[in-house]
């Protein structure tokens, strides 16, 4: 059996620890060792991991200054002595079998990573509010893509689903980590494991993409609705794409439908950001959003994925036609509109996720034998539509443009 070692960056967790360390201990799974890296917490934590440590020889415990979770997750990598690498959040849990599921199929395929799907729970208290599963089924059950097929569809992938971005619904194979020095980087705190995702992804032999979700993650019902201002989104998500096109460039693997899908996740990006600047704690006075606002309706890679793009939400799209000519005075009118009266419940953190009912999915599954025959764009979008936002909302956007 091969060694997994799985990593856990652990800050003030003391509420959800023991149950992230119980659900990782009863794998069924044996051959792991469990790596609990607290960051300088001032709470309990750290006594409940050197309690299982005394208890458990596969735990193994490193106590460090608070220096945030790349660091943490880093500190993690420098001791692990597994074949492969497993990340679990200190407020998560893992289903019994993800370890032996994902080992399993990434030693019969021979690829370098595995993904799995995932739950997003909600909680009340100790009360399941909702549970958004998240998986692989619009590329298929358990699809084992080479390495030219992984990077030709990864585009494709990355806005069609949302599996690529973090760590903790994956296994890595080690010896590519170490040769490369792989690292988290500690200098952001948003997007740092996507950005270590992508190095990762630039020297696989292919990937595997398994439908179950064996990881939940796990969020309270104020952490759902509270709204969250990010100062440097902007820049954040332009290092992330910039990363992601450079790695694309390299490896030659550029396709029309691959510029469309990456164009689209990029202008939706782009979108979130301008959303940002209207969040309710953004302290950012007129002139300043007005300032904001050009440096991204200027910014070269947005200007082109809005020319490549092949979906844009219906209330974003007059942003889009003034945009050209960089009216920010519109812009900036425009989007006091738009966003003036979002509820809480719509910022949700994984808020591209819906969990759709059965007729949603009927007409989907229809949707996709009908483009099995012929191919269109409008049913492609129609399809994206009701898949992010549910048939209802798709429904009025139809009977809008009609």
């Amino acid at each position: 059996m091969s060694k997994v070692s799985i990593i856990v960056p652990i800050y003030n967790s003391e509420d959800s620890i023991g149950y992230c360390i119980n659900s990782i201990l009863k794998q069924s799974y044996h051959d792991i060792e469990l790596i609990l890296v607290n960051d300088g917490s001032t709470d309990n934590s750290l006594r409940i991991c050197q309690n299982y440590e005394r208890i458990d020889s596969r735990v193994k415990v490193i106590n460090i200054p608070n220096g945030g979770v790349s660091n943490a997750r880093n500190k993690g990598l420098e001791k692990a002595s597994g074949e492969f690498i497993q990340f679990v959040d200190s407020d998560d849990v893992i289903a019994s079998q993800m370890t032996e599921k994902m080992i399993e199929t990434i030693e019969t395929y021979q690829k370098d990573i595995a993904i799995c799907g995932y739950s997003i729970i909600t909680l009340d208290g100790n009360k399941v509010i909702s549970n958004n599963k998240v998986n692989s089924t619009k590329l298929g059950e358990e699809c084992v893509l080479n390495e030219e097929t992984f990077i030709e569809q990864i585009s494709y992938i990355l806005w069609h689903t949302a599996l690529l971005e973090m760590p903790w619904n994956k296994i890595y194979r080690k010896s590519i980590i170490d040769e490369y020095n792989l690292r988290f980087p500690v200098d952001i705190s948003l997007g740092e494991d996507f950005l270590f995702n992508i190095d990762y992804f630039a020297l696989c032999n292919g990937a595997i993409f398994i439908n179950e979700e064996y990881y939940y993650y796990m969020i309270s019902n104020e952490q759902a609705l509270t709204r969250i201002y990010r100062p440097n989104l902007f820049e954040i998500q332009i290092r992330l794409m910039s990363n992601m096109i450079r790695m694309l460039e390299s490896k030659n693997k550029w396709t029309d439908k691959g510029i469309s899908c990456l164009s689209n996740y990029i202008v939706s990006h782009f979108i979130n950001c301008l959303k940002n600047l209207f969040n309710p704690l953004c302290k950012l006075n007129e002139s300043q959003k007005k300032a904001e606002i050009a440096k991204m309706v200027n910014n070269r890679i947005i200007r082109e994925s809005l020319k490549h793009m092949d979906y844009m939400e219906e209330s974003f799209v007059r942003v889009k036609d003034y945009i050209e000519f960089s009216d920010i005075n519109y812009i900036y009118k425009l989007c006091i509109t738009i966003f003036s009266d979002i509820k809480p419940e719509e910022n949700l953190i994984k808020c591209r996720i819906s969990n759709p009912g059965f007729i949603n999915k009927f007409f989907v599954y229809c949707l996709r034998l009908l483009c099995k025959f012929k191919k269109s764009n409008t049913i492609e979008q129609v399809i994206s539509s009701m898949e992010k936002a549910g048939i209802k909302i798709t429904c009025k956007k139809i009977l809008i443009r009609l």
